[in-house]
């Protein structure tokens, strides 16, 4: 089923991707499309790696995998320079220009076929990104029809780098329910409130790491037109979504899971942070089932990956549950995420979740935003430390009402032993913060 041509024919020549120099209407798109349709069958290729994440050249190559049974890999300059799999060993090549050259290796007598699907990297934040094999059609599985009705024709903002699994989500979403998509990837927080305003964005995207940044950036014209406030890539926690609500009262707050090896599984609107606890013992629309093993939630549903291209095994359980590595904690009833299996900090032989320390502190008035890190001690192997970006108006003495409160309401393990003043703490392109080394 042609999904997206369908949409987009749909839509005569209506701006679909803005731009201040100029925008690409859904007839660029789909011209665009046929140009690359016309290249890989010329060529006989099957095997596409595009190197371009401009929007409109993603939407057209994303139409050709639509109606083609093409392998399209989405390289990603945040992961560098990744060595594909063999099996994925690209006939052509689209570079950041559009342009379509030959693959290293293209060779027209080559007779291996080859996987259709859409391809993307893992971010390679624990280790070389790996290669997810994912169906358009499990991409969309989220976007019913009523979902696209309630967010027809908006403006979205594009914050996330375009070939990631969330940004292709937004993507997606803009083409799919006849909005447009600015794009505002690598922007300061700053220049993305300028241009939310200039072209009346009314729904945005971005981890909780960026909203904490935008919410320092907002002056007071704020930004009138945003009617959704979407948030993922991290665990949402409690005092940004209420910062949220509180500078943007007439937007719709909303915190989503998604990965993607799991694909979009669920979103929160309820305004708490976590997810209720009674969606353990039922099935979700898509039919995602959630459940929690050794203190992990695994997940099964229709949006799970295919497979890891190359040798990497998939993580499945033998009953077929994906473990996301993310670990959860049932507290009353709501199940709230404690942090990843890798980030654990020993701390006398006991564990501590850096983020668990940093949603506490990021629900104090005068905290901003906080990075939690393992300090080497010779009695307790590590003890913690904070960094913190003190709140407009903040007291000098910070640190000491922090570490009081701290002690206060925390165990001894999980209290900060240092805290540092800081104007900002380092951020990725894909607005998350940057693991301590």
């Amino acid at each position: 089923m042609s999904r997206l041509r369908t949409t987009l024919e749909a839509r005569g020549n209506s701006p679909v991707v803005l731009r201040e120099q100029g925008n690409v209407g859904a007839d660029d798109i789909l011209r665009q499309a046929i140009q690359f349709s016309d290249a890989i069958t010329t060529r006989g290729a099957c095997r596409i790696f595009s190197l371009d994440d401009d929007p409109a050249t993603l939407l057209a190559l994303l139409v050709v995998a639509e109606s083609f049974p093409v392998s399209l890999v989405l390289g990603r300059a945040s992961a560098g320079d990744v060595k594909l799999p063999e099996e994925l060993e690209p006939d052509v090549v689209v570079r950041d220009s559009g342009e379509i050259v030959p693959g290293s290796h293209y060779s027209r007598d080559r007779q291996t076929g080859c996987a259709p699907g859409i391809y993307l990297l893992t971010s390679g934040t624990t280790g070389r990104p790996k290669v997810v094999h994912q169906t358009l059609e499990a991409l969309t599985a989220r976007m019913r029809r009523e979902s696209l009705e309630k967010n027809r024709g908006g403006i979205w903002l594009l914050t996330y780098e375009p070939h990631s699994f969330a940004g292709l989500q937004v993507v997606l979403s803009a083409a799919l329910s006849e909005g447009a998509l600015v794009m505002g990837h690598g922007r300061t927080a700053t220049e993305i409130c300028r241009l939310a305003r200039t072209f009346r964005v009314s729904h945005l995207s971005g981890t909780p790491t960026f909203w904490r940044s935008l919410l320092m950036a907002v002056d007071s014209e704020g930004l009138p037109s945003l009617r959704q406030i979407t948030l993922g890539g991290e665990a949402a926690d409690q005092g940004t979504l209420d910062r949220l609500q509180r500078a943007f009262p007439q937007a719709r707050v909303t915190h989503i899971y998604a990965s993607t090896e799991a694909g979009a599984l669920f979103a929160v609107n309820d305004g708490r942070a976590g997810f209720p606890a009674a969606w353990l013992g039922e099935e979700l629309p898509g039919g995602v089932r959630l459940r929690i093993r050794e203190g992990m939630l695994e997940v099964q549903a229709r949006s799970l990956m295919q497979r890891y291209a190359g040798s990497h095994p998939a993580p499945l359980t033998e009953d077929g549950w994906l473990r996301t590595g993310d670990l959860v904690e049932v507290v009353e009833d709501r199940v709230l995420f404690r942090g990843r299996d890798d980030e654990v900090i020993n701390v006398a032989g006991l564990k501590v979740f850096p983020r668990e320390v940093e949603a506490y502190l990021l629900a104090h008035p005068h905290v901003r935003e906080a990075r939690v890190l393992a300090i080497p001690n010779p009695m307790t192997g590590a003890v913690l430390g904070a960094e913190i970006v003190p709140a407009a108006g903040a007291p000098d003495n910070l640190a000491q009402e922090l570490l009081r409160a701290c002690l206060r309401d925390l165990p001894a393990h999980k209290v900060p032993r240092r805290f540092a003043m800081v104007e900002r703490i380092p951020i990725s392109s894909s607005w998350k913060k940057v693991a301590p080394r």
